[in-house]
């Protein structure tokens, strides 16, 4: 690893919101977690079956809720196994 005195360059992390198609093909903008949320309550609701059980969905969501933290340390992701423990 190269150490130096320069710091890395900023980058502007603001993004125009997704487009999202629904099953009737009409595409508009939402939060990217709100199909998966519109999903998980639609479940319980008895509207919907789930995509993936809980299990798949912590072990794939829960290192992006890290990513915050991250960027505003400028500090990369280690993660050990208790942060991924189910």
């Amino acid at each position: 690893m190269i150490e130096t005195d320069v710091p890395p360059p900023d980058y502007d992390l603001s993004v125009d919101l997704p487009q999202i198609q629904n099953r009737n093909g009409a595409k508009y903008a939402m939060p990217p977690h709100q199909p998966h949320l519109e999903n998980f309550f639609d479940a319980v609701r008895g509207k919907a079956k789930l995509n993936c059980d809980a299990r798949a969905a912590f072990l794939s969501e829960a290192p992006v809720y890290w990513v915050n933290r991250s960027a505003l340390s400028k500090q990369p992701i280690v993660f050990t196994p208790e942060q991924l423990a189910v």
